[in-house]
């Protein structure tokens, strides 16, 4: 699976430590659909897990491969600068 992410919609995130949760779409298709379940420190580091479903695309039908996975994410330069705006 491709580790960079087509589509990431943002709900809501603020600078303060906060919980939230994004969904994405990735893939050469956007046969993927991730559901994130993040927390924002202090320290401005994103720690989580992320759950992926191969929902099919255009390119590849649905097989309902689930993959899951833990991460620490700090976003810098133009990320960071676009999540201070919502």
């Amino acid at each position: 699976m491709r580790t960079s992410l087509s589509v990431l919609i943002l709900v809501l995130a603020p600078t303060t430590a906060s919980a939230d949760v994004w969904q994405s779409l990735e893939g050469s298709c956007e046969e993927w659909q991730g559901h994130w379940e993040v927390e924002q420190g202090p320290d401005g580091v994103w720690v989580g897990s992320v759950e992926h479903l191969h929902v099919g695309g255009p390119c590849e039908p649905r097989n309902n491969t689930r993959l899951r996975a833990m991460f620490e994410l700090l976003l810098l330069g133009i990320a960071s600068s676009l999540l201070e705006r919502f």
